[in-house]
């Protein structure tokens, strides 16, 4: 089965995306599953690119693991708190608002980057689904 992000880059959706929106930068975290698995890099990155306003910022090593990794993050928290701060140097050095990825444990790997090495509250981790959604649902982009 194809990721959301294979089959929305195909049509609907990134039409949808591109009428209007507030300009924001964002930036992607690979889902380890969706690259290495399912070879699924590229469509996020179309998808994202197509979002009107919006500047896409590669991150560094966003092909690296975050260190959610299942339950890595539980069974290894001195070593995914770890992979987790250099992961987020590497986030803030996109000044991106938005950091954007495709799975729920990396979603939540984010969220406590953020917290505990973020910008201020300059960043918000999010879903590139939720994302979506408000960039159709706000055409001004307001989340």
């Amino acid at each position: 089965m194809p990721a959301f992000a294979e089959t929305a880059a195909d049509g609907a959706v990134s039409a949808a995306v591109g009428a209007t929106g507030a300009s924001a930068t964002i930036t992607y975290q690979d889902s380890c599953h969706l690259r290495n698995v399912m070879k699924g890099s590229t469509a996020p990155r179309k998808l994202m690119k197509s979002v009107a306003g919006a500047q896409f910022c590669e991150m560094r090593e966003s092909d690296r693991c975050c260190g959610s990794a299942g339950i890595y993050n539980v069974t290894q928290p001195e070593m995914a708190g770890q992979i987790l701060e250099h992961k987020m140097e590497h986030a803030n050095a996109t000044g991106a608002q938005y950091l954007l990825t495709s799975n729920p444990g990396c979603l939540l790997q984010m969220k406590l980057g953020i917290d505990k090495h973020g910008r201020g509250g300059d960043m918000k981790a999010m879903h590139i689904v939720d994302y979506l959604y408000e960039r159709i649902a706000s055409p001004g982009g307001e989340s």
